[in-house]
């Protein structure tokens, strides 16, 4: 079973079950990159949505892989966000990410090509060295070369691509290895 988990949750905490997070066999991603304070595309939902139908096209059936146990996705894009918020609201957003950071088994960057990313950055430097991290980036992003050298520094896997089928294709996989370990 795939379950969803946001910020949003916070507020809606009838959204969630509180055994999601105690199950000790779950595998838990969060979903780091690209947001632009809500402006730019909504990769998160779209991988989802592609994780949640990834029986097709031949691929391995992450549905049956999942049977093993369970994955939480933690995304940071809130439905509902007012860049205008006020330091109170940002703080929770900022700590709600760093507490997941934390506690993410894996952490799926994708850097978008038009986009600015600085918070990613920042989470890339700050998370990338704890060997959790795979990044998805192209040399399209302006600041290419910061993340592939970067990258390359803290031996963190650099997947030059911004396709759902290759984070779909690489989480499987990933999974699995987790999946042995716990």
């Amino acid at each position: 079973m795939i379950k969803v988990v946001t910020p949003e949750d916070i507020y809606f905490p009838h959204k969630t079950d509180e055994y999601w997070f105690k199950d000790e066999n779950a595998i838990k991603i969060f979903l780091a990159g690209t947001i632009d304070d809500g402006k730019s595309t909504d990769w998160q939902y779209s991988l989802i949505s592609r994780l949640m139908i990834y029986k097709d096209d031949g691929l391995n059936d992450l549905e049956e892989d999942l049977s093993l146990g369970d994955l939480i996705i933690y995304s940071p894009r809130r439905e509902h966000w007012d860049s205008n918020s006020n330091n109170e609201e940002i703080d929770k957003q900022i700590i709600w990410e760093q507490e997941h950071l934390d506690d993410a088994d894996l952490i799926i960057m994708n850097i978008l090509p038009d986009s600015k990313s600085p918070i990613s950055l920042l989470e890339l430097g700050l998370y990338g060295p704890q060997g959790k991290m795979f990044v998805f980036c192209t040399d399209k992003f302006y600041r290419f070369n910061n993340v592939k050298l970067t990258c390359n520094k803290y031996n963190i896997p650099l997947i030059e691509s911004n396709e759902y089928e290759n984070i779909c294709t690489l989480i499987d996989g990933v999974y699995n290895e987790i999946i042995q370990i716990k």
